[in-house]
């Protein structure tokens, strides 16, 4: 995903008006990222051990997104489709001091998981994207506390009931979505499995 900053002295503004505002996009963006978006979280007392929020960018979102993006920075062109089916963003913090999410080249506390209809895909990659006014007006459930990762998967259908799985050592969590053509219904998912004391609960 291709994150561009704009800077000034002045305000920064793009098509749709000032960037820094809550100003109209040219869809009801808001709906539509609700609809591709879950949250849940993961605690251990008074511990907060994963407050996580993921967004499923199916073909609906694409489409609206790309349309937000482009009323609200100047003549950005869409980056161009890896031929990966999924692509998954999710946010994370924690009271944990090892929030990480591993990948190919580096083990981690946390991996991230994608099945469709109870097949597991191929993580082609996973990276942590830069925080910008503009991320942060594509995503607008992000907090001050969040970290972000960009996952894509392969090998896999391209619908049916897709889950998302982060999972480590302090516990598990798991987000639904049922796809089918343009239409998204969320399905509500229990912990995947508690792996440490039970304590540990989910919100």
């Amino acid at each position: 995903m291709i994150i561009l900053v704009l800077a000034g002295c002045a305000a920064r503004v793009g098509v749709g008006g000032a960037i820094d505002d809550a100003g109209p996009g040219p869809h009801d963006y808001a709906g539509t990222f609700n609809q591709w978006t879950q949250s849940a979280s993961l605690h251990d007392g008074m511990k907060t051990v994963l407050l996580a929020k993921a967004t499923l960018l199916g073909p609906e979102l694409a489409v609206a997104m790309a349309a937000e993006r482009r009323a609200w920075v100047l003549g950005e062109e869409p980056a161009p489709s890896n031929g990966a089916p999924w692509t998954v963003a999710f946010s994370a913090a924690s009271d944990e001091d090892d929030l990480d999410i591993a990948n190919a080249d580096a083990p981690a506390a946390w991996q991230v998981g994608l099945l469709v209809d109870g097949r597991r895909c191929i993580l082609d990659d996973v990276t942590e994207t830069e925080l910008t006014a503009v991320t942060r007006r594509l995503y607008p459930n992000l907090s001050v506390w969040d970290r972000q990762w960009v996952a894509r998967f392969s090998g896999c259908s391209e619908l049916g009931e897709v889950q998302l799985q982060l999972t480590g050592a302090h516990g598990a969590l798991e987000f639904g979505w049922s796809v089918g053509g343009d239409s998204v219904v969320a399905m509500r998912r229990a912990p995947v499995r508690p792996t440490r004391a039970p304590a540990a609960a989910v919100r």
